[in-house]
Order: C-alpha cells, then structure tokens, then sequence
C-alpha cells in the first residue's frame, strides 16, 4: 500500500505537452464537428469523445 501511495504521489509533478493540432473521425460529421470544437475550447481527448457520443445519441 506504501509504494501505491507513493506512486500515486508522484502522479501530481507530471507535465504537459501542448499539441497544435488535432485529428478526429466519427460516423457522422456532425459529430466531428462537435468533437473538434470541444478540442478548439480548451477541451481534452475525453471531453471530446463525451461530446460526440451525446451528438451521435441525437443525430
């Protein structure tokens, strides 16, 4: 339990890399649309990925 807790601990001091660009590809293109204005917002891989699961519950 020790070592999961130090692991975990460690888990805070890792950085980030911004990336420039982004690639998505769903079954309709509403969804990507979605998807990559999510990403241009600020969002991330799994906040997009939510997003167009919502708009391909509804288109």
């Amino acid at each position: 339990m020790k070592h999961v807790l130090l692991w975990m601990a460690g888990l805070g001091s890792l950085s980030m890399v911004a990336q420039s660009g982004a690639g998505v590809a769903t079954a309709h293109p509403i969804a990507t649309d979605v998807a990559m204005s999510t990403l241009a917002q600020g969002g991330n891989a799994f906040d997009a990925a939510v997003a167009t699961h919502f708009a391909l519950a509804v288109v």
